[in-house]
């Protein structure tokens, strides 16, 4: 099961955010669902990946530093655990900037209100750096995301991913991205995220979510949106689906 996250208490703008999603969360539908939602579904770039070659190193965080410990190699990373205890391994994979931040707590916040959904899940982080920004991933760590972290030294997670970073175009015309940062910025000021988080490190790329199922067999993949936020309903309904493809 999903380790419950160390925070106590959510802000009362996030928990609203996610409730009012998930009133349109229909069991019976779920439950009927055959295939993943067009934006769960998974892509060319995550096929083709070599996470069997994948090289992950364990991170420690705590208030006072971060640390990296043992080293997971080939098939012991891909999956995670669930490749060798046979649970479900749900991977959040991004840096710690603005969009990831909302991400990531959505996700924490889903998995603490949502518990019956995340049965049999175990969930982990991947970021791609440390020593850059540790205040930041340790603020990161202790409010929005306190689950076990890994840094992917192969990149091979962010590969799975499509590498992807915001546009180019995005990045020629200052005011788009100008306009996505301050909407995003008052999205997560809105929900109480602040401090440290996302001031360091490459905030321009694009991490995301992988889910495995209990057969170590990635079965669906979300790929982060700038400037949108996770659909907590279709994600729901994916891990279900995800259960019934593992029983198949």
């Amino acid at each position: 099961m999903v380790t419950s996250c160390d925070k106590p208490l959510f802000p009362p703008a996030v928990i609203t955010s996610v409730n009012e999603q998930m009133e349109q969360f229909n069991p019976q539908v779920a439950d009927q669902q055959t295939s993943f939602p067009e934006t769960m579904r998974l892509k060319p770039c995550l096929r083709n990946a070599a996470l069997r070659e994948s090289i992950l190193f364990e991170v420690d965080v705590d208030h006072e530093k971060v640390t990296e410990r043992n080293a997971l190699r080939g098939g012991e990373a891909e999956g995670g655990i669930a490749a060798n205890t046979g649970v479900y391994a749900l991977w959040f994979v991004g840096p710690a900037d603005f969009y990831a931040v909302s991400t990531a707590f959505t996700l924490s916040v889903l998995a603490a209100l949502y518990k019956e959904h995340f049965e049999g899940f175990e969930m982990f982080g991947i970021i791609k750096e440390t020593g850059v920004d540790d205040e930041g991933l340790k603020e990161f760590y202790a409010k929005y995301f306190s689950f076990p972290l890994y840094r992917d030294q192969s990149f091979a997670f962010y590969q799975a991913l499509g590498l992807r970073k915001v546009s180019l175009g995005v990045l020629l015309n200052p005011l788009p991205l100008f306009t996505l940062a301050c909407e995003a910025w008052q999205r997560i000021r809105s929900k109480d995220i602040g401090g440290n988080v996302g001031g360091g490190g490459e905030g321009l790329v694009q991490g995301g979510i992988i889910v495995f199922n209990a057969k170590a067999k990635p079965v669906f993949m979300y790929e982060e949106l700038t400037g949108e936020e996770l659909n907590c309903v279709d994600f729901c309904a994916s891990l279900h689906l995800a259960r019934k493809d593992t029983k198949k």
